[in-house]
């Protein structure tokens, strides 16, 4: 698409189950961005309510698709395949545009014709307790220490490699704040749909490591709500993601040595952090098992060695252990 071109095509994808009363409140925060030629694909992952009947009643720019429960990677990769749009964004079913920004973040993008994909902010929170910066909240002490340059209309473009360890470290990219140029979307291979909850943080990592990322530093262009019906409020489950994420980069990203080496480090510290806390909560059985996990992948060293090892103790004897050791960490100055 040329950033010539008057009529503009942007294809939302919203994979959704069971969420059928959020639709509405969604669509319209999405059309009132009034962004021309705007596609709007609704995924359904073989929810069991109404959703079929809600969105099949708002009608055009709303396409319905759906799918046998699969999971929102392969809802998003199925969305992608029907969709027409040159540029295509994400949004959950539970999350909402904000419309005059998006459209801003939008303009700005499609503007630039040689831009693979930005990113934008999302305002994170709920209308309860209020909303917080994604980006400030997990990027501000990774993002400033990586070095970029200003590309216009408030865009800035980081370096790949500097972007890439970052983003390694922790997620500093909402999904719903993501535009990608279909052409790329597609040479990149999709989202990873053994995966759920890390789907989106496994894609961005490919992404970084084949384009240079670039952020709209305007005002938080999505609402990312917060509520106990999130995937990501699972902790046990997302740490497992994390591991299978950053295996997934391993097996499927062509990385330079250095890149390469890091991520294994990170997913070293990964495994072992999992397997630790399992520990340290008293469930020897599932710090044996992962400790293992660690010992197959070959990061064993004395650290790991050495929790393995005490895994096989009697468990009397390992709350012993860990109450003298906390003791000793409350006593210290």
């Amino acid at each position: 698409m040329s950033s010539s071109d008057p009529t503009p095509s942007l294809s939302v994808v919203v994979p959704t189950y069971n969420r059928a009363d959020f639709i509405p409140d969604l669509v319209a925060s999405l059309t009132s961005a009034r962004i021309a030629g705007l596609e709007i694909v609704i995924v359904d992952d073989g929810s069991t309510d109404h959703t079929e009947s809600v969105v099949r009643a708002i009608g055009p720019p709303v396409r319905y698709v759906r799918q046998e429960n699969a999971g929102p990677a392969a809802a998003r990769n199925l969305g992608c395949s029907v969709c027409q749009g040159g540029l295509i964004t994400f949004l959950d079913s539970d999350d909402c545009w904000r419309p005059a920004a998006f459209r801003s973040f939008f303009d700005a993008v499609h503007a630039r014709a040689d831009l693979p994909c930005a990113f934008g902010d999302a305002a994170m929170g709920s209308r309860a307790a209020g909303f917080v910066s994604f980006v400030q909240t997990y990027g501000h002490q990774a993002l400033p220490d990586v070095p970029s340059v200003e590309v216009g209309d408030g865009l800035r473009q980081f370096e790949q490699w500097p972007f890439f360890k970052a983003l390694a470290r922790r997620n500093v990219v909402f999904l719903g704040g993501l535009i990608v140029r279909r052409e790329v979307f597609d040479a990149i291979g999709g989202f990873n749909p053994r995966l759920r909850g890390a789907a989106d943080w496994e894609f961005f990592l490919r992404l970084a490591a084949r384009h240079r990322m670039t952020q709209w530093v305007g005002e938080p262009v999505c609402e990312y709500l917060k509520h106990a019906g999130g995937m990501s409020v699972d902790g046990d489950h997302m740490e497992e993601e994390f591991a299978r994420a950053l295996t997934s980069v391993l097996e499927r990203c062509d990385l330079p040595a250095a890149q390469r080496d890091f991520v294994m480090a990170r997913l070293r510290e990964q495994l072992f952090g999992m397997a630790y806390r399992a520990y340290d909560r008293g469930d020897l059985r599932a710090a044996r098992a992962r400790l293992w996990q660690v010992k197959q992948r070959g990061f064993v060293r004395w650290r790991e060695s050495s929790y393995l090892l005490m895994s096989y103790l009697p468990s009397g004897v390992v709350n012993t252990m860990r109450r003298v050791k906390h003791a000793l960490q409350r006593s210290a100055p």
